[in-house]
């Protein structure tokens, strides 16, 4: 990478990914919210939403439209 021209679509490395990512303080919180029966802090509704919103932009883009959600 050091010697390329353009850095477009590089990403720079994370030095412990999976903590500053925060998938692991999400597992953690999955785990503690089964271990006590509490309910998790997310229940992925906002995952599924923008999942939607995502592909619907695809979508859009294919058909040349716009695309009702």
């Amino acid at each position: 990478m050091e010697k390329v021209d353009a850095v477009g679509g590089w990403n720079t490395v994370m030095p412990d990914e999976d903590w500053t990512s925060g998938h692991l303080a999400m597992c953690q919180a999955v785990a503690d919210a089964l271990r006590t029966g509490e309910e998790a802090p997310g229940e992925g509704e906002l995952g599924l939403e923008t999942t939607r919103v995502v592909y619907a932009a695809y979508l859009a883009a294919a058909k040349g439209r716009r695309v009702e959600l």
